[in-house]
């Protein structure tokens, strides 16, 4: 069935533009006097409510609804912009070179930095660093969590709600000469990083094009995951409204990423009505971004709006390429269940003849974390049709393939 963008959405996204670039003129088509429960609703799972309300405000819209929702968010944004300086604090104070990852860095590009809704507090570390470091936070109160199975970072956390994530690797870079290129450019993000201030404190922040990397890897990640949000387009927009990505058009071609980058950079000149970037538009594909607008409209924030996005993922989604798998769906829940069994019984890696037993270790305990409530109910129906959809959008993006 074929997908469409809904009025609601529509207006979503007029409220949004309105909201991040003041130039824009008003959205003439918003005539309401209040905001629809759907539209709140909308904006809620794509964690975009504070722009929502602001652009409400100077139209003279009663978005009473959104006031409860909307103290929470800023009251949350205040503690972990607190948490990002705390941290700073912490580490320069034990002289250990860090980089925040997203979060007040991405806040920063706004017009209303405090109206980014803000989620955990990620950085960065050298890996040589990484025992060091979770001494440290442990010394200050941080817990680190039991799950040991993530490839780049470890979670902390600090009751009541602190969470800190450590990487000392960004995820979803593929194997690969482009995936060695990319590693290639992160490898001094830490060394060029610059310090930052804010009314809280301060924090270090990777320069643009590193922020750019770090934008693009996150996002196209996520998206062949579980899916992304509103959010993670406004930030893209609101940075290359600020910046221009045409200088770093030889080091993204090179590693796999323009296109992404200008199909991303489309999609906030179409939807979000970015201003000043129209060079994008040139060969737009219209089918396409309508086809990834309503993608993102159906996931959600991290897929927070379809559940079965997450086993979808299991059937496309190739993390040696970075990409999606063109191919068999059956080859890749394969893969992935080859991955898992490496991991619960690490043994399985050198004695491939075992996987058999890993596969039914892993399978196990998953079946018991859908029982227990931590993992969704597999749909097979959905899945699978979910997955065939998601992957001819995603192929068409070409992620870590040389032009």
């Amino acid at each position: 069935m074929e997908k469409k963008i809904t009025r609601p959405q529509y207006q979503l996204l007029n409220l949004i533009s309105y909201a991040l670039f003041p130039t824009n003129p008003i959205p003439a088509e918003f005539t309401e006097k209040e905001l629809s429960q759907d539209l709140i609703t909308e904006a809620v799972y794509q964690t975009v409510l504070p722009f929502v309300y602001t652009a409400a405000q100077k139209l003279n819209i009663d978005a009473t609804p959104c006031l409860q929702s909307l103290r929470w968010i800023l009251a949350n944004n205040m503690v972990v912009e607190y948490e990002h300086s705390e941290l700073h604090n912490l580490l320069q104070a034990h002289n250990i070179p860090y980089v925040i990852l997203k979060g007040c860095v991405s806040a920063s590009y706004y017009p209303e930095p405090a109206l980014r809704t803000m989620g955990d507090v990620d950085f960065l570390v050298k890996e040589s660093d990484l025992e060091r470091v979770g001494e440290i936070l442990e010394k200050d109160g941080y817990i680190r969590t039991e799950d040991h199975e993530h490839e780049a970072h470890i979670v902390y956390h600090r009751p009541p709600k602190s969470v800190l994530e450590m990487h000392w690797r960004l995820s979803g870079i593929p194997q690969g000469r482009n995936g060695d290129r990319v590693r290639e450019y992160f490898s001094d993000i830490i060394e060029t990083a610059r310090t930052v201030e804010m009314p809280e404190g301060s924090y270090r922040a990777p320069d643009d094009f590193h922020h750019c990397l770090v934008l693009l890897v996150h996002t196209a990640g996520h998206m062949i995951n579980t899916g992304i949000g509103l959010r993670h387009l406004c930030d893209w927009a609101v940075f290359t409204e600020k910046v221009d990505i045409r200088q770093w058009h030889e080091e993204l071609s090179l590693c796999g990423l323009w296109r992404f980058a200008k199909l991303l950079t489309q999609l906030s000149v179409r939807y979000l009505h970015m201003p000043g970037q129209l060079w994008a538009l040139e060969d737009a594909e219209e089918n396409l971004l309508e086809a990834m607008m309503c993608d993102i409209f159906a996931g959600g924030n991290f897929g927070k709006k379809d559940d079965q996005r997450i086993n979808q993922a299991k059937l496309m989604t190739d993390k040696e390429k970075g990409g999606v798998d063109g191919e068999s769906m059956i080859k890749q829940l394969v893969s992935v269940m080859n991955e898992k069994a490496g991991i619960v019984l690490p043994v399985c890696r050198k004695i491939p003849i075992l996987l058999p037993i890993g596969w039914i270790y892993a399978g196990g305990r998953h079946l018991l974390r859908i029982k227990d409530g931590k993992r969704p109910q597999i749909h097979m129906k959905e899945m699978v049709e979910g997955a065939a959809e998601r992957r001819e959008i995603y192929n068409k993006f070409h992620l870590f393939e040389s032009e």
